[in-house]
C-alpha cells in the first residue's frame, strides 16, 4: 500500500470511495442517493479552506482504497486544521488502514508547520502556538 497526495485524476474514485465507506442500510432505506460525507467532500473541494497538500489517498494495486483530508479551520484568529472525512473502502476496513492514514496526515501537517485542533479532540503539533479559543471548521461543515 502507498499513501500519497490526491491528484485531480483521483477525484472521481475518491468520491466513490467516500460514498461506499459511509453508505449505511438506514440511508439506503431512507432513499438517500449518497451519504452527506460525499456531498461534504464536494463542498470542501470548492471552498477556500481546501488544502490540496493535505488530501491523501491510500492506493493498493492502482486502486484508491482510503482517503483522508484536512481543511483550514480556525481557533479564534489563528489558523488550524479540521480533519474529516477519513474514509476506507468497506472491504479494507479493520486492517489498520485508517490508522495509517491518520499517521500520514498528521506527519504531512507537521511537515507543513500547521497548527491542529477540533472541538472533540485537539492534537497540538510542533508549530502549536498555545491558541485557546473556539474552534471553527471550514464553512461547508456548517451546512451539515
Amino acid at each position: 500500500m502507498l499513501i500519497r497526495r490526491e491528484t485531480a485524476a483521483d477525484q472521481d474514485e475518491v468520491h466513490r470511495l467516500v460514498t461506499a465507506a459511509f453508505t449505511s442500510p438506514e440511508q439506503t432505506q431512507a432513499g438517500l442517493s449518497e451519504p452527506i460525507e460525499a456531498r461534504l467532500l464536494d463542498w470542501l473541494r470548492a471552498d477556500n479552506g481546501w488544502l490540496p497538500k493535505l488530501s491523501l489517498v491510500a492506493v493498493e494495486q492502482e486502486v484508491v482504497v482510503g482517503h483522508v483530508l484536512c481543511t483550514r479551520g480556525r481557533v479564534g484568529d489563528h489558523p488550524a486544521l479540521g480533519l474529516a472525512p477519513l474514509s476506507v473502502l468497506p472491504t479494507n476496513q479493520g486492517k489498520g488502514l485508517g490508522s495509517a492514514l491518520m499517521h500520514a496526515i498528521l506527519a504531512a501537517a507537521e511537515a507543513l508547520n500547521e497548527a491542529w485542533g477540533d472541538h472533540f479532540q485537539v492534537r497540538a503539533l510542533t508549530g502549536y502556538a498555545g491558541q485557546v479559543d473556539r474552534f471553527e471548521y471550514a464553512e461547508p461543515f456548517g451546512r451539515l
